[in-house]
């Protein structure tokens, strides 16, 4: 059993046990397998489009709060 908690890996592993009985012989084999990917980080520019959208939105929203009152 390979189990590394900072490279986020783990590779399964077999257990053996028994079930009330001796005849009942119990094996269980488990592979997990997973990596560690790096996190999607937005560009700038996406940030940038995203800000300003959120900035059009809300001066669209004043301005239809200035003309209906």
């Amino acid at each position: 059993m390979t189990i590394s908690v900072n490279g986020g890996e783990f590779n399964g592993g077999q257990w053996w046990g028994t079930d009330e009985g001796p005849s009942d012989a119990l094996k269980v084999k488990a592979t997990f397998d997973w990596d560690n990917d790096p996190v999607a980080v937005p560009e700038p520019a996406t940030w940038a489009l995203m800000i300003g959208g959120f900035g059009m939105a809300g001066a669209t929203l004043r301005r239809r709060r200035a003309v209906a009152a």
